[in-house]
């Protein structure tokens, strides 16, 4: 991932959801989750999709 592409997981009643979208900061991730209530945001610099050659 680029620093401009983000990944919020979020783990509600039991069942993980997503929120995926390009031109993300830790700013935007930092706004979602205090938006559902959330202290703030743990950042893990880790590419999760398998990248691809086109």
């Amino acid at each position: 991932m680029h620093s401009f592409h983000g990944y919020v997981e979020v783990h509600v009643d039991g069942i993980w959801g997503s929120v995926c979208n390009q031109n993300w900061t830790d700013k935007n991730a930092f706004v979602a989750c205090k938006q559902m209530g959330y202290a703030g945001i743990t950042l893990k610099k880790q590419q999760i999709l398998p990248q691809r050659n086109l």
